[in-house]
């Protein structure tokens, strides 16, 4: 009997899945995304971050290369954090099967049998938690794989991998209260948090709220919460226990995140994510319906709750259902109002986010809510929904009509003034034709016969589900995939004399745009993950921060906390960074002239320079100085003749400025902009523009090259800004034939070091003045130094980098990389391991003494 249940259930499981797959198949081909069209998914973050990891991973996956700590992400970082937030789902190992230049149709086949999973399972946990095999499982599972939040943020592939295993964790929960083993909650609860720790860190606050519904449910609301304690305590001790012990069995990954983690900008405390304001109001009810969610609002939206119209008029069934206990329905309303609320008051929304608000992508959470909307309805589809009384059959689609209702137009009435806030035409279709799904629904739920139901109930959910999901991608700027496969050789072909595997550690600046083509918006920032190059640009959410800030003050761009940019970059830097060849614009590979190693002996007052977050000449200057102080000033100010300011009439924020200035040294001319505001692409010099930033750069600060001029050449420069002052625009030269001379005498006993894995080494070559070696490596607990044999402890030079005591003469440095608590984690973790087996064994010696209680 047990084995034909266990097939019975396998087989509706499975049939989700396929259900679930066509649906979400058929509406990447009705777009034609790859592998079934010409174009792909590489927009927003899919874009920016997620091809570019995922590049890097199989690049790993296909040279049995593996180094946990990576070059690639800007000036070198430790990779655990991003490979625990983007990397650890096991459908990534399925990218050794396709080319890098074919990643965007792994990433399309991924989701695609990530909704599937996620559907099957939520079958599977709908039929173990009813205790009943039904085919219906099949469409409230699909529901849950292609929910709102899915949705909204599918190209986000690495948050799928959570919703997949949050139905197979409660059914372990629900396992352990029924008497069971907890072996199905250790093991799906550590995957969980090992896929994705940021979402598992959430399904660990939702098993908490879901063990006190599931434990007053089992009380049928004639316990109190003593009693209920009292009745339940075993079961809650092996799920409490059950759950510490799988988290510290993923402890080998959390504590080495942890400790990355607390290197970037997210460990800040803002006050204002801490108050009790409203996150959200009206809009929330428009995300019961179709077509909630698109990618015009993808970044700001009410929560995606949206669990299709059958499932919402289904929950109202649920309360008003004669054959479901009064304690049952207060418990399922506290239940969905507490999640509601939750996202509602910015307080607990932010403990849901780990203590941050998203920046974008917002209400991460909202899943869980779709999770208890759908076991809540399939409650009340197994009762019979045909059961409520006649006035309900009619009152339950009026409220709900009137929910959409309001939740559409209740942002215009509040906002009557503003002509721009009328609804257009396509939210009142889309209004109608949630209205139509609620009629059209009602109709068959409490009207129809069984055999024209299931028919109908099949034909309505796929309607809803892939309408909603194709709406969902509606406004999406996709890209054009053979474009992108084709340029993508193009570019690594042109880059194969530095992504050779030479064994020699340098960087790359590579200001190719052959590949942004193929993309609607491309800024290249993980260009040196995409095409195995070491570089300098990064935008990732678990950017090294203090990186950020030392490169951002010497003169690089950074938009916010998540990016760095190449664009500033200048010879100074160039020398600083080991950047050894320029990739330009018009695809040509060149060495760079400044190219000194990555690395080169200096005296200690380098070790005393603190950079200033906005006067980067004055940071730039007082570096040359340290190295060789005999030869400055090495920036010349220029002399400014006239300042004209004029304030402009279509703009009363915006200046424009017209400057009269004078040359003082033959070199490069650079405008340092110390106060935010200045439109760079408005810059004229003599009339003629200045070639735009490659990346959005406007407003922000960065050192930005005017051209190159001798000494004594009068200029008219001209540009706009929001900042009224003057003197806030810095404008230098740097003197050419004096930075040569300085690069020529350290290109000598620069360092040039090898690297293998996690290990690099080199011979540098000092002076007796000569008692630092700097180092272009970010400073790292992690990095073990040895010179000449020797442990030494590094110290951290230009607040970020890194310098080690050296002898004159010669000396061979050696670095290897240990990353932080991995030794820690991992001794955690087989503990976790140890104590979940010996908590299992006392569980099964206690099942006798259990039976004989019984007796």
């Amino acid at each position: 009997m047990l084995t034909k249940f266990r097939q019975s259930i396998g087989l509706t499981t499975a049939i989700s899945g396929v259900f679930a797959m066509l649906i979400i198949t058929g509406v990447m081909i009705a777009y034609q995304i790859t592998p079934f069209g010409r174009q792909n998914l590489l927009f927003s973050d899919n874009a920016a971050q997620y091809v570019t990891f995922l590049t890097a991973l199989r690049h790993a996956l296909v040279t049995h290369q593996f180094s946990l700590y990576s070059f690639g992400l800007s000036l070198g970082s430790n990779a655990v954090p991003t490979l625990a937030y983007y990397l650890m789902s096991p459908f990534n190992l399925g990218l050794v099967f396709f080319p890098a230049a074919q990643v965007p149709s792994a990433i399309t086949l991924m989701i695609i049998l990530k909704v599937a999973c996620i559907s099957a399972a939520m079958a599977y946990f709908l039929q173990r938690h009813f205790e009943i095999v039904s085919g219906w499982a099949v469409l409230f599972g699909a529901a849950f794989g292609l929910c709102g939040f899915v949705a909204a943020d599918y190209f986000d592939i690495m948050w799928l991998d959570s919703l997949i295993c949050l139905p197979l964790i409660i059914n372990g929960l629900d396992t352990i209260v029924r008497g069971g083993k907890p072996t199905r909650f250790f093991v799906w609860l550590l995957f969980g948090v090992i896929v994705n720790y940021y979402l598992g860190y959430m399904i660990c606050i939702f098993i908490v709220c879901y063990t006190v519904y599931i434990i007053y449910e089992d009380g049928h609301g004639q316990l109190s919460f003593s009693q209920l304690l009292n009745q339940n305590k075993d079961h809650l001790l092996t799920i409490v226990f059950s759950g510490l012990f799988s988290l510290m069995s993923a402890m080998v990954i959390l504590v080495p995140t942890i400790i990355g983690m607390m290197q970037t900008a997210k460990h800040a405390y803002v006050s204002a994510n801490f108050t009790f304001r409203s996150m959200f109001s009206f809009p929330v009810l428009a995300q019961l319906g179709i077509g909630g969610v698109s990618y015009g609002n993808h970044l700001i939206h009410a929560p995606a709750i949206f669990s299709s119209l059958i499932v919402t008029l289904l929950v109202g069934c649920y309360f008003v259902h004669p054959n479901i206990s009064k304690s049952s329905k207060w418990h399922a309303a506290i239940f969905l109002l507490g999640l509601l609320l939750s996202m509602k008051v910015c307080i607990t929304n932010t403990i849901w986010h780990l203590f941050q608000q998203p920046s974008g992508f917002p209400f991460r959470q909202a899943f869980f809510f779709s999770f208890m909307m759908i076991t809540i309805s399939y409650g009340a589809w197994l009762k019979n929904a045909k059961l409520v009384s006649r006035h309900w059959k009619v009152a339950l689609p009026a409220i709900i009509m009137g929910c959409l209702i309001l939740g559409t137009f209740g942002p215009h009435f509040l906002m009557m003034s503003s002509a721009s806030n009328r609804l257009s035409s396509t939210q009142l279709g889309i209004l109608t034709l949630n209205i139509s799904v609620i009629v059209l629904g009602s109709l068959i739920i409490f009207t129809t016969g069984r055999l024209l139901q299931s028919c109908l109930m099949i034909g309505l959910f796929a309607g809803e589900l892939s309408g909603n999901f194709l709406i969902a991608m509606t406004g999406s700027p996709f890209g054009n995939q053979i474009q992108y496969q084709q340029r993508y050789q193009r570019e690594a072909a042109i880059l194969k004399p530095i992504t050779k595997d030479s064994g020699q550690l340098y960087r790359t600046n590579n200001q190719s745009r052959l590949i942004n083509n193929s993309f609607q918006r491309y800024y290249n920032y993980n260009d040196a993950l995409l095409f195995n190059y070491r570089g300098i640009s990064e935008y990732n959410s678990t950017i090294n921060d203090t990186t950020r800030r030392t490169l951002n003050s010497l003169g690089l761009f950074s938009k916010n906390v998540r990016r760095i940019s190449a664009q500033g970059l200048n010879p100074v830097t160039e020398m600083l960074l080991g950047v050894k060849y320029n990739v330009s614009p018009s695809n040509r590979l060149a060495q760079n002239t400044s190219y000194v190693g990555m690395g080169f002996p200096t005296s200690k007052s380098l070790t005393t320079i603190q950079l200033h977050p906005t006067d980067k000449f004055t940071n730039l200057e007082k570096i040359l100085v340290s190295i060789n102080k005999g030869e400055a000033p090495y920036f010349y100010p220029v002399r400014k003749t006239r300042v004209q300011l004029v304030r402009n009439k279509s703009k009363q924020t915006n200046y424009r400025y017209h400057l009269q200035m004078t040359v003082n040294t033959t070199g490069p001319l650079y405008l340092n902009a110390r106060l935010r505001g200045t439109n760079y692409t408005t810059i004229t010099v003599n009339g003629k523009h200045i070639a735009s930033p490659k990346v959005p750069a406007n407003r922000f600060r960065f050192l930005d090259r005017l051209g190159s001029y001798t000494k004594g050449t009068k200029l008219s420069v001209a540009l706009t800004s929001a900042s009224p002052y003057p003197e806030a625009l810095q404008f230098e030269s740097m003197n050419q034939w004096k930075f040569k001379k300085l690069v020529a005498s350290l290109q000598f006993p620069g360092y040039v070091p090898k690297i293998q894995g996690n290990q690099i080494s080199g011979d540098i070559i000092a002076n007796r003045h000569q008692r630092s070696a700097f180092l272009s490596i970010p400073f790292d607990k992690g990095w073990q130094i040895k010179v000449n044999g020797q442990p030494t402890a590094p110290g951290k030079v230009l607040n970020g980098l890194m310098a080690v005591p050296i002898k004159s003469g010669l000396n061979y440095i050696v670095l290897i990389y240990h990353t932080p608590g991995l030794i820690i984690g991992s001794i955690f973790s087989i503990l976790g391991l140890v104590s979940f087996i010996c908590l299992s064994m006392v569980l099964k010696l206690k099942e006798p003494l259990k039976h004989r209680k019984r007796s």
